[in-house]
């Protein structure tokens, strides 16, 4: 056996012994993300400046600048949707350092996106009294769905703040729920425990 053929072989055994290690550090680094997005959208602040508000005196975002400047995009990209990522995104931390397998991992990313895209849509159909500051409950993309949606809701005479526009909210937001959980990996696990 060759030196090249010894080196091959230590480096691989190296690599085999590592990568479990490595993916759980991206785990908790996933997580440790995960944290610090909660901790800049919960100290949301519409009048911190960020890059396109300009304002005077003291960030109130917890993370300072940068935290505020994250919360404002996200918030104007895709409202309070934004929290039904975060289901699927904790889940693949856990996973990463659990050492967990998933199955079908790019339909459950697909559905993440899909749970993303749906509760934007029904966030930003519902009437809203909103702040001049505050971010529209579905953000921007929420907005260009609703538009695209909205011409059907009038032809079957649907208005926005009727108990059948209610529910078909509440339906949107559950299966919006459902598509999350279930990218996460975690209905599944549910049904197991349940027929335990």
């Amino acid at each position: 056996m060759g030196l090249a053929d010894r080196a091959r072989i230590q480096t691989s055994a190296m690599a085999g012994a590592l990568a479990p290690r490595l993916r759980q550090g991206a785990g908790v680094l996933v997580l440790a993300g995960l944290a610090a997005a909660v901790l800049a959208l919960i100290s949301h602040n519409p009048a911190d400046p960020s890059f396109n508000v300009a304002a005077d005196g003291q960030v109130e975002n917890w993370l300072g600048f940068w935290g505020a400047a994250f919360a404002d995009f996200i918030y104007q990209m895709l409202g309070h949707a934004v929290w039904f990522g975060f289901v699927p995104i904790a889940a693949a931390g856990h996973r990463a350092i659990t050492r967990e397998s998933l199955t079908l991992p790019y339909m459950r990313r697909i559905l993440a996106v899909m749970s993303v895209l749906l509760a934007a849509m029904v966030l930003a159909l519902m009437p809203t009294g909103r702040d001049a500051g505050a971010p529209f409950p579905g953000g921007a993309l929420g907005q260009l769905q609703a538009r695209a949606i909205q011409p059907l809701l009038d032809i079957m005479s649907i208005a926005p703040a009727t108990p059948v526009a209610f529910f078909i909210m509440l339906f949107g937001l559950v299966l919006a729920l459902v598509l999350a959980l279930l990218a996460a990996g975690w209905l599944g696990r549910a049904g197991q425990l349940v027929g335990a």
